[in-house]
């Protein structure tokens, strides 16, 4: 984010908690896979993995990982979706599925959602001017509110395809 950027909070925080079976890697993979689908998963400009800590606890693990995810909204602004994922007494087990024995991950994950919509991202306006005040609030009003309420659907969609990943892989 260019430091004459703003910052318009979107989603302050959505959580998903799950306790039980679940594959973790397959977890990542299927929150990738929405974020690629959806423009935010660019590893070399968009997407940035701020944090991956991975502590052994016994036979277990602690996980903490923080994804910055980002997209173009417009030539002004920038959608930023943040992902927190914290997982405890992740550890590897085996469950039955359909009648086959398979190899899975329990545990306890919370998923943690945020988003916000960046405008004046390049950085051209002076932040503090009357000029870009005035555009945002006479020119580009109307396109930051349905960016925000865009960013807003996305966020929620994610939250769903999280829930949903969840819910099917229950054992």
């Amino acid at each position: 984010m260019h430091k004459d950027a703003d910052s318009k909070e979107v989603v302050k925080s959505l959580k998903v908690v799950y306790k039980g079976f679940f594959d973790m890697s397959e977890l990542y993979k299927e929150v990738k896979s929405w974020l690629d689908n959806k423009g935010y998963g660019d590893e070399n400009e968009d997407f940035k993995e701020e944090t991956y800590v991975e502590r052994l606890k016994g036979e277990s693990k602690q996980i903490e990982v923080k994804w910055i995810c980002e997209k173009e909204a417009s030539d002004y602004s920038k959608n930023q979706i943040t992902i927190t994922f914290f997982a405890v007494g992740l550890s590897e087990a085996e469950a039955d599925w359909k009648g086959k024995k398979i190899k899975t991950n329990q545990g306890e994950i919370e998923i943690n959602l945020s988003s916000n919509l960046i405008t004046n991202a390049s950085g051209k306006w002076d932040p503090n001017s009357l000029m870009k005040k005035m555009y945002e609030k006479l020119v580009v009003k109307d396109r930051i509110q349905n960016e925000m309420i865009e960013l807003y659907k996305d966020t929620y969609d994610l939250q769903d395809t999280i829930k949903s990943f969840l819910e099917l892989r229950q054992f």
